[in-house]
């Protein structure tokens, strides 16, 4: 299955890297790599999300980190689009 980000689950990746890099550098690049390799997990297992908040997304909790992956399929194209990369307790009601 083929896998894009939107701008925005792009941009995602880059604020939670300098927010983690701020106090602990070392660390930063870690969690990035890990919440790409559970993208890829996501793209052989597309199905694992949950329904996501809004209509026609799902939702995945990433295993080990507080944070969403909200993606959407196209299962007729095989493709999965990251929209956005949420940590667990930001506030998603706006």
């Amino acid at each position: 299955m083929d896998i894009s980000f939107r701008d925005e689950a792009a941009s995602d990746l880059e604020v939670i890297h300098a927010w983690i890099a701020v106090d602990r550098p070392e660390v930063a690049a870690k969690v990035i790599d890990q919440i790409l390799r559970n993208v890829e997990t996501m793209a052989l297992f597309p199905r694992l999300g949950r329904s996501g908040k809004v209509p026609g997304t799902l939702e995945w909790v990433t295993p080990g980190l507080p944070y969403i992956i909200v993606y959407q399929l196209d299962a007729r194209q095989e493709h999965l689009t990251v929209l956005a990369i949420f940590h667990c307790a930001q506030d998603r009601s706006g």
